[in-house]
């Protein structure tokens, strides 16, 4: 079982590695065409506090502040928590592969 473990906690790191690492080489304005599919703005027609965060956290990620601030602004407040969140559990599965518990 511990085998099947180690793979699994493995394969989530790679995946996760090769996610960032996919966003970081994609151009900024990837996600710029095309529509919405927030599914409040779908049902009301009024755009929610997290529309366009998308779009925003790739510029931001490419350092288009700008661009990142127009999309929405409270991007600059969820990449930070973003980043700690996925890195504490990161370095807590890398730990745990290596045998710090």
């Amino acid at each position: 079982m511990s085998g099947l473990r180690n793979a699994w906690r493995k394969t989530k790191l790679a995946g996760a590695s090769v996610l960032a690492l996919a966003l970081l080489l994609m151009p900024a304005g990837f996600f710029d065409d095309g529509r919405s599919l927030c599914l409040f703005t779908a049902l009301s027609g009024y755009r929610c506090y997290a529309c366009g965060m998308t779009r925003a956290l790739m510029h931001l990620i490419h350092l288009d502040f700008a661009i990142a601030w127009q999309y929405n602004p409270l991007s600059f407040v969820v990449l930070p928590l973003l980043l700690f969140v996925t890195g504490t559990w990161y370095v807590r599965e890398i730990r745990w592969l290596i045998g710090r518990k």
